[in-house]
């Protein structure tokens, strides 16, 4: 790449460009943009060619904390995996799963929520393993 070719790539990435629209602006392989791009990001004397800026604030689903959502990636909807997990248990509903059906675990007895499960626990799962062998424990 020339120089003239590296400045255009910058110049373009730091306008939101994507990776293939500067390949079709410059005519330049999308490989050579994306390997360009990606070696000269790491370099120091180098601005990152596409800002991280914060978008928009929003609030964990569960809990209720505040989120800080950037505008790379994706969304965010909880502030960690003890709310998604405590969410999604309470709000089996939503969830686009298919046919969660509820059954008694076949050692404890105990009902519990299952797409294809026998055992309520490793506990339980462990205990009927054991069983099956012939192994007391005591």
């Amino acid at each position: 790449m020339t120089q003239a070719e590296k400045a255009a790539v910058l110049s373009l990435r730091q306008q939101q460009y994507s990776f293939s629209a500067i390949a079709e602006t410059t005519g330049l392989p999308l490989g050579t943009i994306k390997s360009y791009l990606s070696r000269v990001s790491g370099k120091k004397d180098t601005p990152d060619p596409v800002p991280r800026v914060t978008v928009s604030q929003t609030r964990c689903r569960q809990c209720g904390a505040p989120l800080d959502q950037t505008g790379n990636g994706k969304h965010r909807s909880f502030c960690n995996d003890r709310c998604r997990s405590l969410y999604w248990n309470e709000h089996r509903d939503l969830s686009k799963r298919a046919s969660a059906h509820k059954q008694s675990c076949e050692v404890c007895g105990r009902m519990f929520f299952t797409y294809h499960g026998r055992y309520c626990s490793r506990a339980c799962y462990g205990l009927a393993r054991s069983r099956k062998a012939g192994v007391t424990r005591g």
